[in-house]
């Protein structure tokens, strides 16, 4: 059976015990990809409880997701994300009832942006003055990918 979720626990440990609350989600996004892989590759091998208990762990790690929401904070972006998160669920569902890959790859590519975009959203903000400082012609930049620097946070 192959291994794809990382087993050096003292590393995965340290990594928790030092995480900002933004690096937590991080974290959990990118353990869902990883239970993700595995799920595939049990799902592909006929591996049937294998492929279970990997669907489990990411429908674990999303139901952590949606329960860390505040909905009255975060408004219709927290509504939203938590039906992302439900239908993610039971695609996930599907996918193992019905041995289908469809409904794996369907989930990995939501996890996939909604990690790339807490990433960007929780990136530290780039101030004028730094922005400028890190535009000058010793950066090489083009000037449309200039705007790429500007980021928001949370």
């Amino acid at each position: 059976m192959r291994n794809f979720v990382g087993t050096d626990s003292e590393y995965i440990e340290s990594r928790v015990l030092s995480a900002t609350p933004a690096g937590l989600i991080e974290i959990l996004y990118e353990k869902a990809l990883e239970h993700m892989a595995s799920a595939q590759f049990h799902l592909r091998a006929g591996e049937v409880v294998e492929r279970g208990q990997a669907i489990s762990r990411v429908q674990a790690i999303i139901n952590e997701l949606n329960h860390s929401l505040d909905t009255k904070k975060g408004g219709e972006i927290a509504i939203n994300l938590q039906r992302l998160y439900e239908y993610s669920s039971l695609k996930l569902t599907e996918a193992h009832r019905f041995g289908t890959e469809a409904g794996l790859i369907e989930v990995e590519r939501i996890l996939l942006n909604m990690l790339d975009g807490w990433r960007e959203a929780t990136r530290p903000a780039v101030s004028a003055h730094d922005y400028e400082s890190v535009t000058g012609d010793h950066m090489m930049l083009q000037p449309e990918a200039a705007p790429a620097l500007r980021s928001w946070t949370l």
